[in-house]
């Protein structure tokens, strides 16, 4: 059964024109998102001539507009769908508002709400243990929120996939050239393949290579469940601090990788992509404060 995409907007070429940018710019409605040549355009402008040759180049931001822009040849418009349906279907969860998408030859342009706030990551060294608990403690909430979403509103069928149920793009298997990766019909499936025929130049038919040695030790009972797969300090936007008051998640970023994975793999991808600014208490002493329990198993058992 194919993915019902009811709750997600289809076309690869859509502008919200009920969104708060229009809202606040011009209710007349003679506003419009600035066009893929005119942001390439800034882009120059704002990060130098050498974006252009760049696959995903530095955001484009509009202050005054309260508008940022993510561009390049690996940029897929599968992210704004992705923050349309969360605003929709997990309206606590916070992300950027988004306003619009489009394909433009190779590229994908999303336009999104610019978040105010500074990133996780930079100021990790300057919370109290009190402050990096409580943002635990917050983003715990976020992530039981999105790993309860139903995927029988998506599907009528379990799938591994991202989320409009086609191929996942974790940067694990877009970056190494692997084929083939998704949709999965089953954690199973996924696991046959992430053992056989993950990384460069592996081409069907995976069944006649021999079993990968640790095979046996990735669970196919686990549960499907939604994930963000990136979620990384740099990822969480912490609101500017209020006086006598713990920080406050702003926003969860990036969710391109984001969509249905076994349930370990958020834990994982997490530990995996360590930040050297929060060092190794992020992911020994945090992390696990964060997602540890949430995978249904042990996570180290796993990964």
């Amino acid at each position: 059964m194919p993915p019902d995409m009811s709750h997600i907007p289809a076309s690869s070429d859509t502008v919200l024109y009920d969104s708060g940018i229009f809202k606040r710019q011009d209710p007349s409605g003679s506003f419009s998102l600035p066009t893929p040549a005119a942001v390439r355009e800034e882009g120059v402008r704002q990060h130098g001539a050498r974006v252009e040759y760049n696959n995903r180049p530095p955001p484009v931001k509009y202050p005054s507009l309260g508008l940022i822009v993510k561009y390049g040849s690996l940029v897929s418009v599968a992210e704004a769908q992705c923050l349309a349906m969360i605003r929709k279907c997990l309206p606590s969860v916070p992300v950027p508002e988004v306003y619009g998408w489009q394909q433009d030859g190779p590229q994908g342009f999303v336009y999104m709400e610019l978040v105010e706030g500074r990133t996780l990551e930079d100021c990790w060294n300057d919370l109290g243990e009190d402050d990096k608990l409580a943002v635990c403690s917050e983003l715990h909430d976020h992530v039981a929120t999105w790993r309860r979403l139903p995927q029988a509103l998506f599907s009528g069928d379990p799938f591994i996939g991202n989320i409009t149920g086609e191929q996942l793009l974790d940067w694990v298997f877009v970056n190494t050239g692997s084929v083939g990766h998704g949709p999965f019909s089953s954690v199973a499936e996924f696991h046959d393949w992430f053992t056989t025929a993950y990384g460069p130049n592996r081409l069907p038919p995976w069944k006649a290579q021999s079993p990968h040695p640790y095979r046996s030790y990735l669970p196919d009972t686990l549960p499907i469940v939604f994930t963000h797969a990136d979620l990384h300090p740099s990822n969480i936007i912490i609101a500017p601090l209020q006086t006598n008051s713990h920080p406050r998640i702003a926003a969860v970023i990036d969710w391109q990788q984001s969509g249905w994975y076994p349930g370990y793999w958020e834990y994982c991808k997490s530990r995996w992509a360590w930040s050297a600014k929060a060092g190794h208490s992020w992911a020994e002493i945090y992390l696990p404060k964060i997602i540890g329990r949430e995978v249904g198993r042990d996570p180290m058992q796993v990964c």
